[in-house]
């Protein structure tokens, strides 16, 4: 049963409503113009899997946390992937700030996340990271 294993009482409650709602996932422009292209096809789609099944139902409670200059913001592992991303409760919305290789996102990438968390106000919508081109790769 996975994360929702926690509840407790009766399986056939109705879930609260902040429960039940669908969270919105909004992606940072970067994430289809730099992030995206340097993903294979089949990590593009796992990633795009994830987000719809994880942090489109509970962004709090799949994710973890992260600290120091990326507080405030949370990741999400899948594979060799990490997103990270913010969730904007208010708003009712999760914002993808990168995506990329769990070796290099935080060492390589820490200061253009924090650059993107600081363009909040920035971001704005990709519908949908399907209609991002896989690379091409060259021969």
């Amino acid at each position: 049963m996975g994360k929702s294993a926690k509840r407790t009482g009766s399986d056939d409650r109705e879930p609260p409503e902040s429960e039940a709602a669908e969270w919105k996932i909004r992606y940072h422009r970067n994430v289809k113009d730099c992030d995206a292209p340097d993903m294979g096809h089949a990590a593009m789609q796992q990633v795009r899997k994830v987000i719809d099944k994880k942090l489109k139902v509970d962004p709090y409670n799949y994710g973890e946390p992260l600290r120091r200059d990326l507080k405030g913001l949370h990741k999400l592992k899948t594979s060799d992937m990490r997103i990270a991303y913010q969730i904007m409760p208010e708003r009712h919305e999760v914002w993808i700030l990168m995506i990329g290789n769990r070796r290099d996102i935080w060492s390589a990438a820490e200061q253009s996340i924090v650059s993107r968390k600081g363009e909040v106000a920035e971001l704005i919508i990709a519908p949908d990271l399907a209609d991002v081109p896989p690379p091409i790769r060259r021969a």
